[in-house]
């Protein structure tokens, strides 16, 4: 059963923190119609599906809550701190992509969170060898899953109940880019800037030469900054 069939599904939908595991994909899905390549039996691939309350942090902050739950086990089971994250959600080591997020809204009371993290993937296509990695190839050690997998959901239990105000302080701290000129392309379009901060609805914060604005979508790049 698929997350978001179970998650609307009647007269039992899935309850609040249920979790849709996957050994393999057939077809996954990445940001922005971007594909999500993963072989079988390698990786983890898994949908939370969350009924936010009170006491959990605000939809806006989801990603970012996530995006750090990520990037805390990695630097534990890598033993050191190389994890990067890159508004809004992907987490990079050494500039190579690690693992993504994809969330959905399916309903004013539920919320599907997908993640894949690239465990033992030991190659990547041609395409993607410069832009994507695994804990394997940076760590040279194949990693067990399930302490993975049970490390991973405990992060994002502890960061999902915090405060608003910890979880977007704690990932302005860390995000990539804060303070660097940047490229932001969302459909067709491309605007270069500077990235002032995240925004207190989870939103990116743009300045350029008419001024701030804040975006919700896109795919940014680091720029070099310009010579003198």
């Amino acid at each position: 059963m698929r997350a978001r069939e179970w998650a609307e599904g009647t007269p039992h939908p899935a309850p609040h923190g249920a979790i849709v595991l996957a050994d393999e994909q057939t077809a996954g899905r990445g940001r922005l119609g971007r594909a999500w390549v993963s072989s079988p039996g390698q990786n983890l691939l898994f949908t939370l599906i969350l009924r936010p309350r009170p006491e959990t942090v605000a939809r806006g902050m989801l990603p970012l809550a996530t995006a750090l739950a990520i990037a805390d086990t990695i630097n534990q089971f890598l033993g050191m701190p190389s994890a990067e994250i890159k508004w809004p959600n992907d987490v990079l080591i050494g500039g190579r992509k690690c693992a993504g997020v994809l969330m959905e809204a399916i309903s004013d009371k539920a919320v599907l969170i997908g993640i894949g993290l690239n465990v033992n993937e030991a190659a990547f296509p041609e395409a993607l060898q410069n832009r994507s990695t695994s804990l394997l190839l940076e760590s040279g050690q194949r990693m067990d899953r399930r302490a993975l997998f049970s490390g991973l959901t405990t992060r994002l239990q502890e960061w999902i109940y915090q405060s608003d105000e910890h979880v977007l302080a704690s990932y302005q701290a860390r995000v990539s880019g804060i303070g660097d000129p940047i490229a932001l392309s969302y459909g067709q379009k491309t605007i270069r800037g500077m990235m002032s901060g995240i925004h207190s609805d989870g939103g990116l914060i743009l300045k350029t030469d008419k001024g701030e604005n804040v975006y919700y979508a896109g795919d940014v790049t680091l720029l070099k900054p310009k010579e003198n």
